[in-house]
């Protein structure tokens, strides 16, 4: 279940959804710039606010603020709302849950989830550092999921 406050625009017809994860202390509003310049291009839209964060009320057990609980909220959300293609956008925290969410994804590509995995060379991108990918990959790897 998806413990996150999620905004998404009616489904558009490009077969692309557009993930917007905000980073800590961030909220989804913060993308509204970025959503109203990708509204008019026929993509899918989401964002969404983590519990304590912009509309999500706060939660009084720790464990929901951990990393993995975030993610597993993540995850949710990309079975929700993916399309054909798929793009992540993280900014600051955001970069590290989206990251550890691709690694959650390929994971369960194993089981047929493989229609929302990108590329490696996708994954490859998504980083500043290209070379440095699969070391950041793999180190979140321990970290997060």
């Amino acid at each position: 279940s998806i413990r996150a406050g999620v905004s998404a625009n009616p489904p558009g017809d490009s077969g692309t959804t557009i993930f917007l994860c905000h980073g800590a202390g961030g909220a989804k509003n913060q993308w509204r710039d970025q959503w109203q310049a990708l509204a008019g291009l026929r993509h899918t839209l989401v964002a969404w606010d983590y519990p304590g964060h912009g509309e999500t009320l706060p939660t009084k057990v720790a464990a929901d603020y951990a990393g993995t609980a975030f993610v597993a909220d993540y995850l949710a959300i990309v079975d929700r709302f993916a399309g054909a293609r798929n793009l992540f956008v993280g900014h600051s925290y955001g970069t590290r849950l989206t990251l550890a969410a691709l690694l959650g994804l390929a994971r369960r590509g194993l089981d047929g989830a493989h229609q929302h995995i990108p590329s490696a060379r996708t994954r490859a991108r998504a980083c500043q550092r290209p070379a440095r990918a699969s070391l950041r990959l793999r180190a979140l790897e321990g970290q997060l999921v």
